[in-house]
């Protein structure tokens, strides 16, 4: 029920539930984790990696758990230590695709786009061309000033999508941000608003917001999304 509150954006309601969830079962190390989760999103990092380490401590091998402490530290914008804790994440579970799309975001986040464009590519090869993970190819790409290669990954996945295959819009909008294409990626957000997109808690937290967080309409869809007004781009102590 938390989590059903949560991605409609009911912050207030999800919070009653995890905790009523807590207050149930003290134990439940994945009770812990989607609060932490719904703690990050909204900024609060103190909190969040309170729950997120009670919840490690009690299912301390979950590739799910630790990855997601990086994935919180990442958004905290502890980016060396989300990248530590995603490597730590890896060494545990090898195959865990998602802690390598989040390491490679990490590195993005940190300047290093040749070694994050080669971690996704190297797991596009072992399991797909998951849309995500062409995302964060074509968004190092763009940021890394190959726009041509990276308008090229991203006609990809627009095709894709125009063909029915599901493509979270979260992968195209990457690219169109980077690429500065900006009136484009707010019709996307729009988009994403109108239909609910799970990705717009996250609207305060993710560093590839940045650089349209100061424009209006930015500004008016946090709002509408229910979000906390603040300025995440300062790194955490978390």
């Amino acid at each position: 029920m938390g989590n059903a509150r949560f991605f409609r954006w009911d912050f207030p309601g999800a919070e009653h539930e995890f905790q009523r969830a807590i207050r149930l079962q003290p134990g439940s190390a994945r009770t812990r984790h989607f609060y932490g989760m719904e703690l990050m999103m909204l900024s609060r990092f103190d909190e969040s990696a309170d729950q997120m380490r009670r919840a490690l401590a009690l299912d301390p091998l979950s590739p799910f758990l630790n990855a997601d402490l990086g994935w919180s530290l990442y958004c905290a914008r502890r980016f060396e230590a989300a990248i530590h804790q995603l490597r730590t994440t890896l060494s545990i579970e090898a195959r865990f695709t998602p802690g390598t799309a989040w390491l490679a975001i990490a590195m993005t986040a940190m300047g290093n786009h040749t070694g994050a464009i080669a971690l996704a590519e190297a797991e596009m090869r072992r399991v797909a061309r998951l849309p995500l993970l062409v995302g964060i190819v074509g968004r190092a790409q763009a940021l890394s000033g190959r726009a041509e290669e990276a308008r090229r990954h991203l006609l990809e996945l627009e095709r894709r999508a125009a063909g029915g295959e599901y493509v979270t819009t979260v992968s195209i909008l990457m690219i169109h941000i980077a690429l500065g294409d900006w009136e484009r990626a707010f019709e996307v957000l729009e988009r994403a608003f109108e239909a609910g997109a799970s990705y717009l808690v996250a609207l305060n937290v993710y560093d590839m917001f940045d650089p349209i967080r100061e424009d209006p309409r930015f500004t008016d869809l946090v709002a509408r999304v229910g979000l906390p007004t603040m300025d995440p781009t300062q790194p955490s102590t978390a």
